[in-house]
C-alpha cells in the first residue's frame, strides 16, 4: 500500500511546485517521527549519485554538499502541505529524503533526480525501509500502532 504525503516547495520566485513524498504504507508514516529533505547539484554524468547519497543518510551523514537541507521537519506537516523550501537554483538535483524513528535513525530513505525548470512534472520521493528498519523491526524495537494517519497527527496515537 503506498501512502502520498503530500507538500509544496518553492522552486523559483514565483513558482510552486507540487512535492509527494510515497511512504511504503500508513504505519511508515506513522512510525516517522521526522523528515528531513536535501537538494544536491548534480550532474547526469554522476552514475549512482542516488546510491551514494542514500549510503550516506542511511548511517546519520548529513550532506555537506546539499544546496539544501531542510533539517528535521515533523512527519505531519508534510502532510498538511506546510513545508517550503528555498529556490533550488537551475540545474538537476538530486532530492534526498530521510525518515527518522524518534532517536533520529533512519527508517525509510529515498531518492529522485530532476531540474524542476525544465520539468514541469511534480517531484515524487518515493522512500524504502533501510537496513536499520528491517533490523529494529526484527529485533522487535519498533510499536507498531495500526494508528491512522489522522490520529497520529492529532496526538491521538503513541
Amino acid at each position: 500500500m503506498a501512502f502520498g504525503a503530500l507538500t509544496s516547495i518553492l522552486v523559483g520566485c514565483t513558482e510552486t511546485e507540487t512535492f509527494e513524498l510515497s511512504f511504503p504504507s500508513v504505519e511508515a508514516f506513522t512510525l516517522s517521527e521526522s523528515v528531513r529533505i536535501y537538494a544536491v547539484p548534480t550532474t547526469p554524468e554522476e552514475v549512482g549519485v542516488c546510491r551514494d547519497l542514500l549510503a550516506q543518510v542511511e548511517v546519520g551523514t548529513p550532506l555537506s554538499d546539499a544546496a539544501i537541507d531542510t533539517g528535521r521537519i515533523t512527519t505531519c506537516e508534510f502532510r498538511n502541505g506546510g513545508v517550503k523550501l528555498p529556490s533550488v537554483g537551475e540545474g538537476l538535483r538530486a532530492f534526498v529524503a530521510v525518515a527518522e524513528d524518534n532517536v533520529g535513525d533512519a527508517l525509510f530513505t529515498g531518492c529522485t533526480l530532476r531540474d524542476v525548470y525544465s520539468d514541469s512534472s511534480e517531484v515524487t520521493i518515493v522512500l524504502v525501509p533501510t537496513d536499520v528498519y528491517r533490523q529494529k523491526l526484527a529485533d522487535e524495537e519498533l510499536m507498531l500502532t495500526g494508528c491512522s494517519v489522522e490520529d497520529r497527527c492529532s496526538g491521538a496515537c503513541p
